[in-house]
C-alpha cells in the first residue's frame, strides 16, 4: 500500500514553532487539525492519536468549536473502526459483536461531547452532522444485537429518532439561509453498493421522520 500521506509543511511548522515557544493551546488546535487530515488520507491510527494527545489541553483553554470538532473527529475515527470489525479479522464471531458493540457505545460518548458544544454554541452546520452521525449510531445500538435490555433499546431508539429531528431541524434551518444542499452534503459519499443501500435507508428513515415532524 501507499505510504499515507504527510500533514501539510504549514501545519508542521506551526507544530514545531510551538513546542518551540511552548505555545500549548495553539499546539493542541494544530495537533487537532493535524488529526483531521490525517482521518481525511485515511490514517486512522494516526489521526485517533493526533486527537487524543490535543483533547486535554483543547478542553482546558480552547474554543468551543475547535474542541467540537475535535470529539467528532474521535466518532470518525471509531466509525472507520467498525469496518475492521465488520470485516472479520481473527477475531471470532461473538469477539467481533462485542467490540463492535464498544465502539458504538464510544463512538456515542464522543457525539454526545460534541453535540453539546455545538448546541451551546449554536453552531447549525456542526450539529447538523453530529447529530445525522447520532442517528446512524443510535440505530446501530437499538438494533438486533442489542444485550443491555428493552429498557436500553427503547433508550436508544428514543435518542435516534430526536437526533433524526435534529438533523432535519438543522438542514431546514440552512436551506433557508441559503447555505446549499445541506442535507446532501452531510450524508457521505457511498463507494460501494452495500453503503449506496445503507445512505439510501438512513436518507427513507429522515424523510420518514420528517414528515412527522
Amino acid at each position: 500500500p501507499p505510504p499515507p500521506p504527510l500533514p501539510p509543511p504549514p501545519l508542521l511548522e506551526c507544530l514545531s514553532l510551538c513546542e518551540r515557544w511552548g505555545m500549548d493551546a495553539v499546539h493542541a488546535e494544530a495537533l487537532s487539525v493535524m488529526g483531521r487530515a490525517q482521518l481525511l488520507g485515511g490514517n486512522v491510527g494516526r489521526a485517533r492519536s493526533a486527537v487524543r494527545a490535543s483533547l486535554p489541553a483543547l478542553v482546558q483553554s480552547a474554543e468551543g468549536d475547535v474542541t467540537a470538532e475535535a470529539w467528532l473527529t474521535l466518532a470518525k475515527c471509531d466509525l472507520a473502526g467498525l469496518k475492521s470489525v465488520s470485516s472479520g479479522g481473527n477475531y471470532s464471531e461473538g469477539a467481533n459483536k462485542r467490540r463492535r458493540w464498544q465502539l458504538l457505545l464510544r463512538t456515542r460518548s464522543h457525539l454526545m461531547e460534541a453535540e453539546r458544544l455545538s448546541r451551546s454554541m449554536s453552531d447549525v452546520r456542526l450539529l447538523q452532522e453530529v447529530s445525522y452521525l447520532r442517528a446512524q449510531v443510535s440505530n446501530g445500538l437499538a438494533g438486533p444485537d442489542q444485550e443491555e435490555g428493552q429498557d436500553r433499546r427503547q433508550m436508544y431508539i428514543s435518542e435516534r429518532d430526536a437526533a433524526a429531528r435534529t438533523f432535519v431541524s438543522t438542514s431546514e434551518r440552512l436551506r433557508s439561509r441559503g447555505v446549499g444542499s445541506p442535507a446532501e452534503a452531510a450524508i457521505p459519499t457511498p463507494s460501494s453498493f452495500r453503503e449506496v443501500e445503507q445512505v439510501t435507508k438512513m436518507k427513507q428513515f429522515l424523510s420518514t421522520v420528517a414528515a412527522a415532524c
